[in-house]
């Protein structure tokens, strides 16, 4: 899972406040856009909290499906869902 900062270009009123906010320089003005440079980045959300119209906001990119029951209980199996499922519909 990768989590990255990033700025909505359409909401974006340039203001400056993710700049100032930012302690570690990473949200900058390139080209007439604001921008997170990623490898400056600590994701300590100080963008995110000062950013009056919510243009910076917090992107997370999962790089495989992971289900949400894996994540609550690693033993979950969706095979044991499917066939309770089936035993389920012949008792009804």
């Amino acid at each position: 899972m990768k989590v990255q900062q990033v700025i909505d270009k359409e909401l974006c009123i340039f203001c400056g406040a993710c700049e100032a906010a930012c302690p570690t320089g990473a949200a900058q003005l390139v080209e007439e856009i604001y921008v997170i440079d990623p490898d400056v980045c600590t994701h300590c959300h100080e963008c995110v909290a000062f950013c009056p119209t919510g243009a910076c906001d917090i992107q997370i990119q999962v790089e495989q499906f992971i289900p949400l029951t894996r994540l609550i209980d690693p033993a979950f199996h969706l095979d044991d869902v499917k066939e309770a499922m089936v035993c389920f519909d012949r008792a009804s």
